[in-house]
């Protein structure tokens, strides 16, 4: 999927220049399933590489800094600092080498749901713009809304969970890449998200109907998709591309209010058709 990976390095750049953050944009990884290694092979594994990188300078606080994506969490990160740092005692900045670590590993609280709260914001200051929500002939209340998510993992989950608790839109339906749910009552994210996970599948999901083929799902989401798709794609990273420089503003302000105050100027700004990109 080297092609794949091509088109995330280039969002990654795209991300960080509509927010103005200082750096550019890379994306790595291993082809392999993780469904296919126990967590002490992942771990071999996920700790060769970071040698391999390590030892080519691929990697280092001041040039290029992993993030978890697909198929990794904040476990791998700290694997990959742990290794970084015996291989480089002297750098007093070693555990920067990486972001997304546990917040007993030197990470930041609230990193982990940082991308998915980037689109809670996101779709928030959108219902608020009433320029934007004249093209899908929408009002501005969100309490009457309902939406589908696509993917129940890290970004998918925490958009889900927000959106949904925080702002009363209703999710009635997961789309996963084994089948999906459906419920038009609504249905609880994390009551979903525990099951998932135990049976790495919604099949006989008790609270909502499973439809085994996802593609059936695109006609209950019509309504509720976005017209500017590039801008709202790119705004849901900007949660996970902010955490990034939390370490250099954090005297300055609180990460929530940081995260909040940055996407929320920079999606009202793009928004703005007499602004060039």
């Amino acid at each position: 999927h080297s092609e794949e990976v091509e088109a995330l390095a280039a969002l990654m750049s795209y991300k960080n220049a509509i927010i103005n953050v200082p750096f550019g944009g890379s994306k790595g990884g291993l082809r392999i399933n993780p469904d296919d290694w126990s967590r002490k092979e992942i771990e071999k594994i996920t700790r060769r590489f970071a040698q391999e990188l390590i030892k080519r300078d691929l990697i280092s606080p001041s040039q290029n800094v992993p993030a978890p994506d697909i198929g990794t969490s904040s476990e791998e990160m700290a694997w990959i600092a742990d290794e970084y740092r015996k291989i480089k005692p002297t750098d007093i900045n070693a555990a920067a080498c990486v972001t997304g670590k546990p917040p007993t590993k030197n990470g930041l609280v609230g990193r982990e749901e940082a991308t998915g709260r980037g689109v809670q914001y996101i779709v928030r200051e959108f219902f608020k713009n009433e320029d934007l929500l004249k093209l899908i002939n929408f009002t501005n209340s969100m309490e009457d809304k309902t939406f589908i998510v696509q993917g129940l993992g890290n970004v998918g989950f925490n958009a889900a969970k927000f959106i949904s608790e925080e702002n009363k839109m209703k999710l009635i339906g997961i789309a996963e890449h084994n089948g999906g749910i459906y419920n038009i009552n609504g249905i609880n994210a994390e009551h979903a998200k525990k099951y998932f996970v135990k049976h790495k599948s919604f099949e006989k999901y008790p609270k909502a109907t499973f439809i085994k083929d996802g593609s059936q799902m695109v006609p209950l989401q019509k309504r509720g998709q976005f017209h500017k798709k590039v801008l709202i794609d790119l705004g849901f990273g900007w949660g996970g591309v902010s955490s990034k420089i939390i370490w250099i503003e954090i005297l300055k302000q609180q990460l929530k209010n940081y995260l909040t105050n940055k996407i929320t100027y920079r999606f009202l700004n793009r928004t703005d058709p007499n602004i060039k990109i």
